[in-house]
């Protein structure tokens, strides 16, 4: 900022320059560069002048265009002032694309295989929530029917111990407004399950240990069979 403040001073100070130079004899060449006056040829004295102020508007255009470049020149895609790059959502930790293709050995729930129920989850989103930031790598798990075979929807994945934890962000989706409840369960081998209750519109993180576990369900039973739940940034820690 500072540098382009002072070309528009310089600026000022030539404007300045040629209003002083119009009021006083500033504009009128010394007496040296003038040639001894000639009958008839009074133009010398005009054509010095208009000389004059086409050089002080030539630099007043100058450091006005040289303000206008420093002003400009943060608003790239280098880190100045105009980046737009939209602020990272994922859970605090968790790995980038690249970084799973290369050096890094842990996974988005989305990448994981499904041992069983692979008909019970989608990888897109709804279509209102498309591309919209904080839902990156959805895994989303329709509610059930409520019909008296069809009260949840399960989906299991087959760890054999070689994972740290698990984090995501869950959210209680639903096309409509409503205020009905979307309830979460995961269940590590044959422990008692972490729960979360969360009504339609609402979200909350879950984080649990992985330490030793053999199998990872994840469970999902709702009030409204209209909803879903959509775990987002779900990543597993590899041991």
């Amino acid at each position: 900022m500072s540098r382009w403040w002072l070309a528009i001073a310089a600026g000022a100070a030539a404007a300045v320059s040629i209003l002083i130079g119009l009021f006083s004899q500033w504009s009128s060449a010394p007496r040296w560069l003038l040639p001894p006056p000639e009958l008839g040829k009074p133009g010398k004295r005009i054509r010095f002048r208009v000389a004059f102020l086409s050089t002080a508007v030539a630099a007043l255009a100058l450091a006005f265009g040289q303000a206008f470049v420093l002003a400009n020149s943060g608003n790239g895609t280098g880190g100045g002032q105009g980046s737009t790059t939209p602020p990272d959502t994922r859970p605090s930790g968790a790995p980038t694309s690249s970084v799973l293709s290369t050096t890094s050995a842990d996974r988005f729930l989305d990448q994981m295989p499904v041992d069983l129920g692979a008909g019970n989850i989608r990888t897109t989103l709804p279509r209102d929530l498309d591309g919209k930031p904080g839902y990156d790598h959805p895994v989303v798990i329709p509610c059930a029917t409520g019909q008296p075979t069809d009260q949840f929807r399960e989906v299991s994945y087959s760890l054999r111990q070689r994972w740290l934890s698990f984090t995501a962000t869950v959210y209680a989706y639903e096309g409509a407004p409503d205020e009905s409840i979307v309830q979460v369960r995961l269940y590590l081998d044959n422990a008692s399950p972490v729960e979360r209750n969360l009504k339609v519109g609402t979200s909350g993180t879950v984080t649990v240990s992985l330490a030793g576990v053999t199998t990872l369900r994840v469970r999902v039973t709702c009030e409204s069979p209209n909803a879903s739940a959509i775990f987002a940034g779900a990543w597993l820690k590899h041991s």
